[in-house]
């Protein structure tokens, strides 16, 4: 398992188990539905009204666990506490990370590339350009970058672990970087880990808490 994040999902609090069930049904929704940085296949941002409504409040439960994080939508649109976001994708939490802890830096490499890449050309080099990095704030534009400019915003990987979308030749790629400082505002004012792991090893990161993924939660 990756470093955690920057508050330790080892300092969730508990809440009663006789909080079960019904009491507390309903997340408070806020001011709109805030959007991730990323396009994401399965991701919940159009489902949230209906997510929010299935939850529990957070006066009721202090931790969200999620294993399938995504581009994190349920954890910019909800108020708990304490968060546990994992993925098995290195390249995805490596870009929460940078956009929690050098949102500037990363949104200065994104313009670079937003004004020098949106051609074919551009994109295979980006891309070859990738696939040859190690884990830096370059990369982490790097993977924004090819998530917006790729066909359908997919994520896709060979046998060998390159990244290998084909360009989508978007007509006029949107730079997110208003929902970048959002996800570091957002990350700054809660307890949250990030974990590269499997299903099982996220769980393992806590003890108690709301576990969330695709079409369920349930309480540990």
């Amino acid at each position: 398992m990756a470093e955690n994040g920057q508050k330790e999902a080892g300092n969730m609090g508990r809440f009663s188990h006789s909080d079960r069930g019904v009491p507390g049904m309903g997340h408070p929704q806020y001011a709109g539905i805030v959007s991730p940085y990323l396009k994401w296949v399965g991701a919940k941002t159009r489902s949230m009204p209906a997510l929010l409504a299935a939850l529990p409040s957070p006066e009721y439960v202090e931790c969200l666990i999620e294993p399938f994080a995504g581009s994190a939508s349920v954890f910019l649109n909800t108020r708990y506490r304490q968060y546990v976001l994992g993925d098995s994708n290195p390249d995805l939490v490596s870009t929460w990370r940078h956009a929690r802890d050098n949102p500037g830096a990363l949104i200065t490499a994104l313009r670079r590339l937003y004004r020098e890449g949106n051609s074919e050309q551009a994109w295979h080099e980006n891309r070859a350009a990738f696939n040859r990095m190690k884990d830096c704030t370059e990369k982490a534009a790097l993977f924004i970058y090819l998530n917006r400019h790729g066909f359908n915003g997919v994520c896709r990987y060979n046998k060998k672990g390159m990244f290998n979308v084909p360009f989508g030749r978007p007509v006029r790629p949107y730079l997110p970087e208003r929902e970048i400082m959002i996800f570091a505002r957002k990350a700054a004012r809660c307890y949250v880990s990030f974990f590269h792991a499997g299903f099982e090893e996220t769980l393992s990161a806590a003890t108690t808490g709301l576990v969330c993924r695709p079409a369920v939660w349930y309480l540990l």
